[in-house]
């Protein structure tokens, strides 16, 4: 291992007294098993190189990186790359080894953790990543196309504004001090009709009968399959057209399985008059939803047009 010392509360100036411009035109080394290591320059090691600031108290950073090059030239800062791991780690608040530090780092561009084992700082309080940025400019975009993070909501605490994405890309946003998803409107490429009580082809008919006063059909929306097109299992939440062909005055209410029942309805009917209304409805866990008939009959029509996840 090839270990950069920086004594007491020397830690960044040490690297910084220097200044920039003299590291960056520093004469050319090797830092090979052992010989030292000059910054500014290409240094190629074998084990791992590793820079320690030795101070209790002093020194804002580890390793200070200043990048003097002018707009027009194509520079960073910092550049990680790792053919293998983590480009670039970052932990606070402890040592880096420890027994909670279960992740698999491999494969990761960026992965920061924040430790409190070590008895400092307190939970929910610090950041892996954070981002910043002013002038209108957006701090922190994520883009996943799988993950091993599960699915749904998180269940750890955070603060306001960081944002977490599930194992199936879907976003969660910190607000509030609470998480709540971040949905999208998804619009199929045709309506489906998944619900028709006087059948046509419909997957769900209550019998080929209408729905009587009182009577609550429940329907199993997420995975029924019209025409190829379905509602995928994990959407929180259906765009429809719903149809009330009535013998009688009444009203239909839908609502999101295994919960109450709403007092308010969605459609208001008179025996003889088709109507339709427009509808955005939750849906349960296991992708279902309840429709009421309050007071007369009628047959049901819901045609699906969207959903949200």
């Amino acid at each position: 291992m090839l270990r950069l010392a920086v004594p007491a509360a020397a830690g960044v100036a040490a690297l910084t007294a220097v200044g920039a411009t003299e590291l960056l035109h520093a004469p050319a080394a090797h830092a090979d098993n052992g010989d030292n290591l000059i910054l500014g320059q290409g240094n190629f090691e074998s084990s791992v190189t590793q820079l320690t600031m030795q101070s209790a108290t002093g020194g804002s950073c580890g390793l200070n990186v200043i990048d003097e090059s002018n707009s027009s030239q194509n520079t960073s800062a910092v550049a990680a790359i790792s053919f293998n791991n983590a480009g670039l780690y970052g932990l606070s608040g402890g040592g880096f080894i420890n027994p909670d530090d279960t992740f698999d780092k491999s494969y990761t561009g960026v992965y920061g953790h924040v430790h409190h084992d070590n008895g400092s700082g307190s939970a929910g309080t610090g950041y892996g990543v954070k981002a910043h940025a002013n002038r209108g400019a957006a701090p922190l975009l994520l883009l996943s196309t799988s993950g091993s993070s599960a699915n749904g909501a998180p269940t750890t605490s955070a603060a306001n504004g960081a944002i977490n994405v599930d194992g199936n890309g879907s976003l969660y946003s910190r607000r509030f001090s609470a998480w709540y998803p971040m949905a999208t409107v998804n619009l199929l490429s045709h309506p489906i009709r998944v619900i028709n009580t006087r059948g046509g082809g419909a997957p769900i008919t209550n019998g080929g009968h209408p729905l009587a006063a009182g009577a609550t059909l429940v329907a199993q929306i997420t995975g029924t399959v019209v025409g190829g097109l379905s509602v995928p299992a994990h959407a929180t939440a259906i765009i429809a057209n719903m149809v009330a062909v009535p013998t009688s005055n009444g009203d239909l209410t839908i609502w999101a399985d295994g919960v109450a029942k709403p007092t308010s309805s969605n459609l208001n009917y008179s025996g003889g008059v088709n109507i339709a209304n427009f509808v955005i409805c939750a849906l349960s866990s296991a992708g279902k939803v309840d429709i009421y008939s309050n007071a007369g009959t009628t047959d049901v029509i819901l045609d699906i047009t969207g959903f949200s996840i």
